[in-house]
């Protein structure tokens, strides 16, 4: 009894320690490693000051909250309460990766599996959503989880119109934190169904109840925003990409083994670390199901326990729901449909998150203990590894700040031109133009306001800041679209003199190079404003 208690303080403290280290991580970057975040911190600038007097937004951008899906990030991170949206968004990532961890374990606990499993959750925090920026999705992931905690196991959500009335509202939360996870969420609980419940009128209609309100939310808003839009429909798109090019692609899905934590390192040593730690989760998840068959071929005929095949079955179907609904979106899935990119890759982080649970599920109370210790030294070595990369990436920006785009007296407008975009092989500094924004509260080049799932929207007559060049530095090809802007905001050597004619060099920082419009007042460095 003693051994089980001091094994179960042992878990408890490498739990807290674990995140502890990653609330460190969070609170201690001054800016985070993830390729579209400026945007979204731009969009709650916005936001947060459209109404400010003498600000440029009003006139150039509109706010559009309403029932639009995916507003929560921008939307909290625009809230006065906090001294400033960056501030807004640590406490979010600071939630985010308590939230996590926390919700794999109570899926362990539920399923009445081994605790332990649950530090695997820590090798997939900075995954391939979270190295995007992808931040709605980012922040619905830990709620996917703890809704399947609450709704799907044992079919809670089925027991009566009241919890299914609540699973309901889950849903409809979740809508607004990331559309994507609300409509991935409902299937996790249609996919459960066959496990947990018979097909009784009653049950049907309780997950008619469950799925009306995020159904018609969603319907509501995609009618909304295709009303009008050119080119081929979902329906005809989809009939294409499976009949031609579904197949083709299957292949590349093997990739998926890959995508969590593969921006570590460029080039192939990213590609072997995020093996290692994605072998880690796969082979500790199924190493329970190799031990169970063991067990049954060591049986001398005997039939298996009533009570141990029901709890086997039991913790099968509170385990499969997650992982079938991930295997199907990661196989079936294209990779973008009309105006919506990246589609399939974001949900590799729930099939490895459901192996870990699946197999804690599977584990016996007791595992072995060069098994605990391979767990809590895959966890550090993972902790270790993003340490050094966000300390690496705020080091490289030291002087990336306020004070170095410092706007001019009378304000201005910057235009971005990132030719060096990588940061260790990822596009992690093709929004940086949006900083300028977050810090001057100045109007700049950016993506933000182009965005299908935006909050922010340009006004007619928006074209006063010209649709951002994301990809220059791939294309190389630059059209004289900014040379009426008052700023230009460079990284790496500049493929296209045209692009300097009528501007003053200002400042460097690093890679970082900042010029003016000849004859406008030169640019004044500034602290940051909060």
């Amino acid at each position: 009894m003693k051994l089980i208690l001091d094994e179960k303080k042992l878990f408890a403290a490498s739990f807290a320690a674990l995140v502890a280290f990653h609330l460190l991580i969070v609170f201690t970057s001054r800016l985070f490693p993830f390729t579209d975040l400026p945007d979204h911190l731009a969009a709650a600038t916005v936001v947060r000051h459209i109404d400010d007097p003498g600000n440029p937004f009003a006139e150039l951008y509109r706010v559009e909250p309403g029932l639009r899906p995916n507003t929560a990030h921008t939307l909290f991170c625009a809230l006065r309460v906090f001294p400033s949206v960056e501030s807004a968004n640590r406490a979010l990532l600071a939630l985010y990766v308590v939230l996590l961890p926390l919700s794999v374990f109570l899926v362990i606990r539920k399923l009445g599996g081994n605790p332990w499993y649950s530090l695997l959750s820590f090798l997939l925090l900075y995954n391939y959503n979270a190295s995007w920026g992808f931040m709605g999705f980012v922040l619905a992931s830990p709620l996917v989880l703890l809704f399947h905690r609450l709704f799907v196991i044992d079919g809670a959500a089925l027991g009566s119109s009241r919890r299914a009335a609540l699973a309901a509202l889950w849903l409809t939360g979740m809508y607004f934190v990331h559309i994507l996870a609300a409509l991935f969420a409902l299937l996790v609980f249609l996919a459960g169904i066959p496990f947990v419940a018979k097909r009784t009128w009653r049950t049907l209609s309780r997950c008619f109840l469950v799925a009306h309100p995020l159904l018609i939310m969603t319907l509501g808003w995609w009618r909304a925003e295709n009303r009008g839009a050119e080119g081929p429909g979902l329906g005809s798109f989809l009939s294409s990409y499976y009949r031609g090019e579904y197949l083709a692609g299957l292949a590349e899905r093997r990739h998926l083994f890959v995508f969590d934590n593969y921006h570590l390192r460029d080039g192939w040593p990213g590609y072997a670390l995020a093996l290692v730690f994605t072998l880690g989760v796969f082979l500790a998840a199924t190493a329970p199901l190799v031990a169970a068959r063991r067990r049954a071929r060591a049986r001398t005929g005997d039939a298996e326990p009533v009570a141990e095949a029901a709890e086997r079955r039991r913790r099968l179907a509170g385990a499969a729901p997650l992982l079938v609904a991930a295997l199907l979106c990661c196989l079936v899935l294209p990779n973008g449909i009309p105006r919506q990119s990246v589609l399939y890759e974001r949900f590799s982080v729930f099939l490895f998150l459901g192996l870990a649970a699946a197999g804690g599920a599977f584990a016996g109370r007791r595992i072995p203990r060069p098994a605990i210790a391979a767990f809590v030294a895959l966890a550090i070595l993972h902790g270790a590894l993003w340490a050094e990369h966000f300390v690496s990436f705020n080091r490289e920006n030291e002087r990336f700040d306020a004070a170095f785009l410092g706007s001019p007296s009378g304000g201005g407008r910057l235009a971005g031109l990132v030719y060096d975009y990588r940061f260790r092989g990822r596009p992690t500094y093709i929004h940086f133009p949006s900083y300028y924004t977050v810090w001057e509260r100045g109007a700049a080049t950016a993506k933000f306001a182009d965005f299908r799932f935006g909050t922010v929207r340009r006004r007619a007559g928006g074209d006063d800041i010209p649709h951002y060049l994301e990809w220059i530095g791939k294309t190389g090809s630059y059209d004289g679209r900014y040379a009426g802007m008052e700023l230009l905001l460079t990284r790496g050597v500049v493929a296209d003199a045209m692009a300097l004619e009528g501007f003053d060099h200002i400042r460097d920082s690093g890679k970082w190079s900042l010029f003016a419009k000849r004859g406008n007042p030169a640019p004044a460095a500034r602290p940051v404003i909060p």
